[in-house]
């Protein structure tokens, strides 16, 4: 959660937007036994299979961001794609 502050943040003042709180969201499967980690070739994709659910993430901001794109129950095989996006050889 950020505090937007209008005046200082349209002066470009170094106070015009913090950070006042980080939200995490705790979801109980994330304790759960993980099965397999799957990637697209870039690293851009990525797929955590559990015992009871796939979560699927973008990886951004150079790696240090992943941002959940899909949540499934549980699968015995996992394929992460990039859209159409690579060429095969």
């Amino acid at each position: 959660m950020h505090v937007l502050e209008p005046l200082n943040f349209f002066d470009s003042r170094s106070d015009g937007l913090t950070l006042r709180d980080r939200i995490h969201e705790y979801v109980s499967e994330e304790e759960s036994y993980i099965k397999q980690f799957v990637r697209t070739p870039d690293g851009a994709g990525l797929a955590v299979a559990r015992e009871s659910v796939v979560e699927a993430c973008i990886v951004r901001g150079h790696g240090t961001v992943l941002q959940r794109a899909g949540r499934w129950t549980a699968a015995d095989y996992v394929v992460v794609l990039d859209g159409g996006e690579s060429t095969w050889n």
